[in-house]
């Protein structure tokens, strides 16, 4: 792709990163004004997995940088953006278990007994997802454009209408 699709890859990556750890820092300051137990859970939470979420928004970013790039650099993304995609489906794991603190549903249990095939199946799901968006890309760039073909058509004729005009003048000598 381009240079400007690149720059502005990055310019959204890095706002991601500061947006999340905005939100984080916003939770905080809410717990001082709103004292309640919930409150202070969810903030202790999001502080806890702070690490983790920056790490998701940076292999996000990371991905999509790589896939701005042309054909064969952008076949790197989708190990970066697979990764992430099993981050964010333990972010979620993990706050199935601060749900379950808060009101008790029970899920967390299910949730830690798929635990791992779900990281499986999400990552190979991504993988593959991710390729086939790379590769489907590659080709429809590859693939020449309908104006691309009819200028070719074009072209083709011109020169068979002057090879028959040539020849014709070759038999008149």
């Amino acid at each position: 792709m381009t240079k400007s699709k690149t720059l502005n890859s990055i310019i959204s990556g890095i706002l991601k990163i500061i947006a999340v750890i905005l939100v984080v820092g916003l939770a905080n300051i809410v717990t001082f004004f709103i004292n309640n137990t919930t409150a202070v859970k969810i903030a202790s939470f999001l502080n806890s997995n702070l690490i983790l979420l920056i790490s998701i928004s940076i292999l996000f970013f990371i991905g999509e940088v790589i896939y701005s790039l042309k054909f064969p650099l952008d076949l790197a993304s989708p190990p970066f953006d697979a990764i992430a995609a099993v981050f964010v489906v333990n972010f979620l794991i993990k706050l199935l278990f601060l749900l379950d603190s808060l009101v008790y549903t029970g899920i967390s249990t299910l949730a830690k007994t798929f635990e791992t095939p779900i990281y499986i199946l999400v990552f190979l799901i991504t993988l593959i997802a991710c390729y086939v968006k790379v590769l489907s890309t590659a080709v429809r760039r590859k693939a020449p454009r309908k104006e691309e073909i009819k200028e070719e058509r074009e072209k083709d004729y011109e020169e068979e209408n002057k090879n028959q005009k040539s020849k014709k003048s070759k038999k008149r000598r």
